[in-house]
């Protein structure tokens, strides 16, 4: 299972929230900061949901289910690649502060 989804505070907290939710462990594994992070998850969730298999699972609407030929990696890279086409999207409407960035962030240890 992973879960993509946005949050306003601290990664470690939103974690901590979540961790009721699963039977075991949950670790973080990619995190993206930027401006129009929301629209980001947005569309990255939009795609995910369409997919025939690894649909949504109980625990809610950013719960999904990896698919035997997926790896993280490959959600990772969805979710950049989501992350380049707001940017783009909003560099086109002037909306792109000039000094912003998309900043990623590796594997987070577990506690």
């Amino acid at each position: 299972m992973f879960k993509v989804g946005f949050t306003k505070r601290k990664t470690n907290t939103r974690r901590n929230e979540l961790k009721r939710l699963v039977d075991g462990g949950l670790r973080i594994v990619f995190t993206v900061s930027m401006p129009h992070a929301y629209v980001t998850e947005q569309k990255t969730l939009k795609g995910l949901a369409g997919r025939w298999l690894g649909r949504r699972d109980r625990r809610g609407t950013e719960w999904f289910r990896l698919r035997r030929t997926e790896t993280i990696d490959d959600i990772s890279t969805r979710i950049l690649r989501s992350a380049r086409q707001v940017q783009f999207e909003a560099r086109l409407k002037f909306s792109w502060a000039k000094k912003s960035k998309i900043r990623t962030f590796p594997a987070q240890p577990t506690s």
